[in-house]
């Protein structure tokens, strides 16, 4: 008899996933084509599932705050606040279309009426309250534990310290049961990596994808002010006369701003025809 192993639990867990073949269909084998995969909510177990069964399809896998089993006695490493579980299936019965969910998933836009509204709409445009109930249920009975160890892509899971619905020992779980992955932890407590400081998700991705990091962006910068004057302007103004004055001026003017464009400067003004100043960036 030949000895299970996780990657053979994994196929035959197949069958229990029937997006992840969807999934598998629209991803088609091709030398040209690879996909880093970065799932939201649910759809993270579907990515899970498609990464263990299609690694050759994949060439990472991005998770967010997420558990591999989500209900259990609230003791086990994976599980969920089983009193958390109870007040989103409430809210998803009693308050679905409201917008007060988001005021739990995403604590920090919990006064943003405009915000609110958003995730209101969201919802009734996505579902009625019955099917969300539903799908809410449904995901809490969601288990990959069997899968997170076939996983033999390059794998990120990314957590923030204090979200309240996923608490990070579920997460880091999840990270632990991944060959290789990184786990890695920031701060925040809003579950949606597009509210709080995105910035610092993106740039991890960026930084696991690429290995380069993004440019800092900011509009604070060194700079240097320099004043140009011709000496004794008045001299030779009456020396070489209007024609042989202007052009002196012009040769001026040409050779400065040479120099303001080789060293990526900015011209801010020029004064009675024989002054200016510039600012240039230190190089």
């Amino acid at each position: 008899m030949t000895p299970s192993t996780p990657a053979r639990q994994a196929a035959r867990s197949r069958d229990a996933w029937p997006w992840t073949g969807s999934l598998a269909c629209r991803s088609r084998p091709n030398h040209h084509t690879r996909a880093a995969k970065a799932p939201g909510a649910s759809a993270r177990a579907i990515a899970a599932g498609f990464a263990a069964t299609h690694p050759r399809r994949v060439d990472a896998l991005i998770m967010g705050s997420f558990t591999a089993k989500a209900t259990g006695a609230g003791d086990e490493p994976w599980g969920i606040d089983p009193q958390v579980i109870a007040r989103i299936e409430r809210l998803a019965r009693d308050a679905w279309g409201t917008g007060e969910i988001a005021k739990l998933v995403a604590p920090s836009m919990a006064s943003d009426a405009r915000f609110v509204g958003f995730w209101g709409r969201y919802e009734r445009m996505s579902a009625s309250p019955q099917t969300a109930e539903r799908m809410i249920r449904w995901n809490n009975e969601i288990d990959i534990r069997a899968i997170l160890p076939a996983i033999r892509v390059a794998s990120l899971v990314v957590h923030r310290s204090h979200v309240n619905l996923v608490r990070t020992a579920a997460v880091r779980y999840v990270a632990e049961q991944i060959p290789g992955a990184r786990y890695l932890e920031l701060p925040g407590q809003d579950i949606f990596p597009f509210v709080g400081d995105s910035d610092a998700i993106l740039d991890a991705i960026q930084q696991f994808l690429t290995g380069n990091s993004a440019p800092l962006d900011t509009d604070r910068r060194l700079a240097t002010v320099l004043f140009t004057d011709i000496v004794n302007s008045t001299v030779h103004a009456d020396r070489l006369g209007d024609n042989g004055w202007s052009q002196l001026i012009a040769a001026h003017h040409k050779e400065v701003r040479d120099l303001i464009a080789i060293y990526g400067g900015q011209e801010i003004d020029t004064a009675g025809g024989v002054s200016r100043e510039s600012r240039g960036r230190d190089t």
